[in-house]
């Protein structure tokens, strides 16, 4: 072929393709949808690293939105990216920041992303990706701890030294926002209150009728809020509901009433019984219900079979609902979905709740740091699910979930070796398995109790529960709040699943820590070595002894046991520990308790700011005790009183130790004998005394 016969036919070839440019549609990522970041339909937006082998095209093949996906072959070796700077850069308010990624190798890849903000500051985040689809969430919060989330200049996909050439395909990036009704977000505290008082409606109802006339299906009113805009107002209504041991037997046996007392066809779905009696503690309930405003009002019945054929229910797999049941809270603190508790200002102590009222509303728009130590010590969502039970308020909530799906995504190690740990070390201080049963028992969500397993299988492989043994001899580090977080773990997953394997994990973390209370006869705390336990407090390597508010964390999964066994053995270790901290970890002034129980802390006048992780043992105790311990109602109330006088709120985690166990205190002591002011004053000195 001569030279000009090759050069004809290259022209010729140029010539057809710029032909082709000009009529072929041009690929744009442009869309009408503000959350939009690329469609990756514009191979143009992305440009390459200078490593070579690269090969970027549109694929028809594992496209997630619209009509193509970003096929990407990554060279090996060196640190090949895709990256631009070609998207919306002013990114606002969001929840996540997401794409999808389909692997179509055998072998799982590590993924790293780069964010650059405009002032040239990064955060490089990475992800394992999974064989086949993939999607990639990054919380605001992760990116938050470097850079300006709101404004991101550059964004950057690579892979770091490669062993061999990668295909990946992208699509779908984007933000993602909760959805919530703005109206929902600004009337959350406007829930009407009258409609919720599920004593006085059952009352009044029964009392307009003659004795053998009275209902016999008993019914109360619930409200149903919609959370999210949706066509007509009509949302799909998604909740767990919450039932007391021996409410409800049967599923079948539930229904619901609009205002004309018309039955709602619903679904249902049982999420877990109550081992005591295998009654219903908590159903998935679903419907689609009108709701024009905010709220509607319905009734629901237990007892009596539901007439309605059974819809099918709906995996409740998004972050919050169209729309949820709020019952009223006497009915959440009834059902102890979230343990005993008592409705907000029904109690003798009223600067408790007010505290809450002040301090709730700064605490839950703090930004979300990422760390888990910040912004959830001692299980944030589990304080603020304990609020919605108590208020029956959606702010309580909504805060709660928010906090919820921010734990259970960004504060929990999902995969590798270390599955199921918290982000903020290997301690399981920070593995709050009691917020993931709060979760699922109020929402139904299978992706809580799919992470709860995460989590109960790293509790389960890394604390052995015959370490919680500290015998008489021993040196090394040790501590109450150390194997109070496993034992609880375990135990609240056996409430979530009835795997009784968990409860037996849990009577082996009893049965040790029992024996360790016997190693030292007449004191009965929790006792081990103080300098091990932190050589930084003070304490002589000789001293042996224990924290009255760790032992309050442990005595917290040890009561759990007691209320689901009624051991006698477990009895008598609440008892024994609750002498020992009378004994040896209360200040001079009866008030608050000692840091530590080594000579340091003798004389000192306590630290008011723990109190309230002790004194609901108190309040167990002394019911417990047929309420004939009147020393423990009298330390009780001291301790309790001066804690929330001198609380310090302004931090999440003081926040949350305050009131992560105290509400159960008020529930534990609320049909105890009403003694008089001379007799609580003989009381007290006796208390004193002894």
């Amino acid at each position: 072929m001569t030279k000009a016969k090759q050069f004809f036919i290259l022209a010729f070839i140029i010539l057809t393709g710029i032909a082709l440019m000009k009529i072929a549609p041009s690929p744009t990522s442009t869309s009408k949808d503000p959350d939009m970041l690329s469609t990756f339909d514009n191979v143009k937006e992305w440009g390459i690293s200078p490593e070579r082998g690269f090969s970027l095209s549109r694929s028809r093949k594992h496209a997630t939105e619209g009509t193509y996906a970003l096929k990407v072959v990554y060279p090996k070796w060196g640190l090949p990216s895709i990256n631009t700077k070609k998207l919306n850069q002013d990114w606002g308010d969001y929840e996540y920041f997401s794409f999808d990624v389909y692997n179509p190798h055998k072998e799982e890849i590590k993924l790293n992303v780069r964010l650059d903000d405009p002032s040239r500051k990064r955060v490089t985040l990475s992800r394992t990706l999974l064989p086949g689809a993939n999607r990639i969430k990054i919380s605001r919060s992760e990116i938050a701890k470097k850079i300006d989330p709101a404004k991101i200049f550059f964004v950057v996909l690579f892979l770091e030294e490669p062993g061999k050439r990668y295909t990946l395909y992208f699509d779908n990036m984007r933000l993602e926002r909760s959805l919530l009704s703005q109206d929902i977000q600004l009337a959350a505290t406007t829930l009407p209150v009258d409609e919720h008082k599920i004593a006085e409606d059952v009352r009044s109802q029964r009392s307009q009728v003659s004795p053998e006339k009275r209902v016999a299906v008993p019914i109360i009113k619930v409200a149903v809020a919609r959370l999210r805009d949706v066509p007509e107002n009509k949302p799909l209504v998604s909740s767990g509901v919450p039932f007391a041991p021996g409410q409800l037997k049967d599923e079948k046996e539930l229904a619901f009433f609009d205002g004309q007392g018309n039955e709602i066809p619903i679904a249902t779905k049982i999420l877990a019984r109550w081992p005591q009696d295998n009654s219903i503690r908590s159903v998935l309930v679903q419907f689609r219900y009108p709701v024009e405003r905010l709220y509607a009002h319905i009734t629901m019945k237990w007892g009596e079979r539901r007439q309605t054929k059974d819809l099918q229910i709906v995996e409740p797999k998004w972050e919050y609902p169209e729309g949820i049941v709020v019952p009223p809270a006497e009915w959440l603190c009834a059902s102890q979905v979230i343990g005993e508790q008592v409705p907000m200002g029904k109690n003798e102590f009223p600067k408790y709740d007010q505290n809450i009222e002040k301090y709730f509303p700064l605490l839950k728009d703090q930004p979300l740091t990422g760390d888990p130590r910040k912004d959830g010590y001692y299980s944030t969502p589990h304080v603020f699910y304990q609020l919605y039970v108590r208020s029956g308020q959606l702010q309580h909530f909504l805060a709660a979930r928010k906090e919820l799906l921010h734990y259970r995504e960004n504060s929990i190690i999902h995969e590798g070796e270390q599955k199921g740990r918290s982000t903020a070390g290997r301690e399981p201080r920070y593995v709050y398995m009691q917020a993931m049963a709060d979760d699922y028992f109020l929402t139904g969500d299978p992706r809580t109790l799919e992470v709860a397993k995460e989590m109960v299988g790293y509790l389960e492989k890394n604390f052995d529960p015959r370490n919680a043994y500290y015998a008489k001899v021993r040196t090394n580090f040790w501590t109450e709040r150390l194997y109070a977080f496993p034992f609880l773990g375990v135990l609240t997953y056996y409430e979530m699943t009835g795997e009784e394997k968990y409860l037996q994990l849990a009577a082996e973390y009893m049965a040790n820590l029992y024996k360790t209370q016997s190693e030292w006869p007449g004191r009965g705390g929790f006792i081990h070595n103080l300098y091990a336990h932190d050589t930084e407090e003070g304490c002589r390597p000789d001293e042996y002894g224990g924290s009255p508010f760790m032992t309050g964390l442990l005595l917290e999964p040890i009561i759990k046991l007691h209320r689901l066994t009624g051991s006698t053995m477990v009895a008598d270790s609440i008892f024994k520990a609750l002498d020992w901290i009378i004994l040896e970890g209360l200040s001079a002034g009866g008030d608050s308790f000692k840091y530590l129980t080594c000579d340091k802390f003798r004389y000192s006048d306590g630290t008011p700011d723990i109190n309230l992780l002790v004194v609901h043992a108190f309040g167990y105790g002394y019911r417990l005790s047929n309420y004939e311990r009147e020393d423990y109602d009298t330390v009780g109330r001291k301790v309790f009183e001066r804690g929330v006088e001198n609380a310090f709120l302004k931090t999440r985690k003081h926040f949350n130790q305050n009131y992560r166990s105290s509400g159960h205190f008020l529930a534990y002591i609320k049909d105890a004998p009403i003694r008089t002011k001379e007799e609580a004053k003989a009381a007290a000195q006796r208390a004193l005394l002894d």
